[in-house]
């Protein structure tokens, strides 16, 4: 009975995650700031990584964690991007330029 009661309740926690692995894979699909989504997965990994890790399943943990490292890298460089101070104004421009027509394309 109560091998019973955790296969329900390990199958409702399953269904969950997925459910919310679901939104956050829309949310980064839709999202238009990195500050849209990485709140969202920071979120997911402390879910994921609390009293009920073992769990989860690796590939969604696995795949979340590799998703907020990616995202986290591209904001730090999109962010050093964005500092003008003492670089080429000129080359930094041309970055953004080649960045914005990737977008446009």
């Amino acid at each position: 009975r109560l091998a019973s009661l955790y296969d329900k309740t390990r199958q409702l926690l399953l269904d969950r995650v997925r459910d919310f692995v679901a939104v956050v894979r829309e949310a980064v699909t839709s999202a238009e700031c990195f500050d849209d989504v990485i709140p969202i997965l920071h979120t997911l990994q402390r879910e994921m990584s609390g009293p009920f890790n073992t769990h989860f399943p690796n590939n969604i943990v696995l795949e979340s964690n590799n998703l907020l490292d990616r995202l986290q890298q591209e904001k730090k460089e999109h962010d050093r991007l964005l500092e003008f101070g003492d670089s080429d104004v000129k080359e930094k421009v041309g970055i953004w330029r080649k960045k914005l027509d990737k977008l446009q394309s």
